[in-house]
């Protein structure tokens, strides 16, 4: 039974590179066709976003395990900061997005 009463402990450290750019450019202007009015709506739009997640996620076993019916909690700092220091480079995962748009609208009237 002591098996099931143990749990493995994970460590998560993580920094975050981020970088979100963005723009947009709307032209309006109004004409007249016959009868009808129109309010006319042009634009364009940009948007960029990258994440670049660094550290470390996971189990390690240098990590004791943890007893539930009889929890130790050994000093582990030291540990925890040594894999931190040792995945500092370490990508996580990145995330890279790129939206493009353009539109148009016409409003008609009356």
């Amino acid at each position: 039974m002591k098996a099931l009463a143990d749990i493995t402990r994970g460590f998560v450290y993580n920094t975050l590179e981020r970088d979100v750019y963005g723009t947009n450019l709307n032209l309006t202007g109004e004409f007249k066709t016959g009868i009808f009015d129109h309010k006319l709506l042009v634009g364009a739009d940009w948007f960029d976003y990258s994440d670049n997640w660094l550290g470390y996620l996971g189990a390690d076993p240098r990590i004791s395990t943890l007893n539930i019916f009889n929890p130790q909690y050994p000093n582990i700092t030291e540990l925890l900061r040594s894999l931190a220091y040792e995945s500092r480079n370490n990508t996580v995962w990145t995330t890279n997005e790129e939206d493009h748009g353009i539109y148009l609208q016409d409003q008609i009237s009356l």
